[in-house]
């Protein structure tokens, strides 16, 4: 179909054929569709009224104008990727859209590849997930007296001493006797109990049981200590946020062992542990799925060599 009747279109008109194109999107979908299209007009300094839709008419020449501009990569991506949904919208002639789809894969495919080449490169300077586990089982729980040291210790030892989950399926968690309900998320008898746990796109219910000793006599003691209904709580008993966690988790990396560590790096020493076992095909997939992603693309990503 010719463009040629969308020339004169404003940026709220291409918002509502969006909206009205995508009635169930979430409202910060069609936010992001919007903003999209604002950052075209900052682009070129022109309204798109002005600018006829003229920027699609080559697509190398676009993708130029925006890597030569001071957005970011992810930012120029998510532009992209409007700029696409613009063309579904419009149903643009194929080979335009193709076109950009083309470019907004290979520009998907290059941030992919650095991010893979970070994730190794980040691996390879801090210490194996062993001896961070020894560093902590050498920890004296009897020593420890403040409630600061040790939610330090539980946290760093929920990602090191077992599977290292999202930081999201702990918050708002609740210790089981203490209000923890069946469609919520409870720790109960050294099991974490996980009502939406996300593999994917898509959500399951998993039990994720706490075999490592060390672990359970920690969460004893915590349990003790903390006398909130949540699992993970400040002294005043609310529950933290998963900002908080992410935020104490690295603070907990340098009491512990001299740097701060995220959450997702201890995932990824986690399956790097994993795949030194040498898994076959099934135990691979099995693995990704246990930790939540879709696909094996991080997990074939982590076997590669340092």
């Amino acid at each position: 179909m010719s463009l040629t009747r969308f020339q004169t279109y404003s940026l709220e008109d291409f918002s509502a054929l969006h909206d009205a194109a995508y009635h169930h999107a979430t409202s910060s979908t069609k936010t992001t569709f919007k903003q999209g299209l604002k950052r075209i007009e900052r682009l070129y300094k022109k309204q798109l009224p002005e600018l006829k839709l003229k920027f699609l008419e080559d697509p190398a020449q676009f993708l130029k104008d925006m890597e030569a501009s001071n957005y970011s990569h992810n930012t120029n991506l998510s532009t992209l990727t409007q700029v696409v949904k613009l063309l579904k919208i419009l149903d643009a002639p194929l080979y335009t859209y193709n076109t950009f789809l083309k470019i907004l894969k290979e520009q998907t495919d290059s941030r992919q590849s650095l991010r893979n080449t970070e994730i190794l490169h980040n691996l390879t300077e801090l210490p194996s997930l062993a001896t961070l586990q020894n560093k902590i089982l050498s920890t004296n729980i009897e020593d420890i007296n403040s409630f600061e040291e040790l939610r330090y210790l539980l946290l760093v030892s929920l990602y090191t001493l077992t599977m290292p989950i999202k930081v999201r399926n702990y918050v708002d968690m609740k210790w089981y006797d203490r209000g923890g309900k069946e469609d919520g998320n409870y720790i109960i008898k050294n099991t974490f109990h996980i009502k939406n746990y996300k593999v994917g796109s898509r959500t399951t219910t998993r039990n994720i049981h706490i075999i490592n000793e060390f672990l359970q006599s920690i969460i004893k003691v915590w349990k003790e200590m903390n006398t909130s209904d949540y699992f993970l709580a400040n002294q005043s008993g609310r529950p933290m946020l998963q900002k908080e966690v992410n935020r104490n988790l690295l603070s907990a990396g340098v009491f512990y062992f001299g740097q701060g560590i995220g959450t997702e790096t201890y995932r990824h020493l986690y399956i790097r542990n994993e795949l030194e076992k040498d898994p076959n095909l099934r135990d691979k997939i099995e693995l990704s799925n246990t930790m939540g992603y879709g696909n094996l693309n991080m997990v074939d990503t982590l076997n590669e060599p340092l």
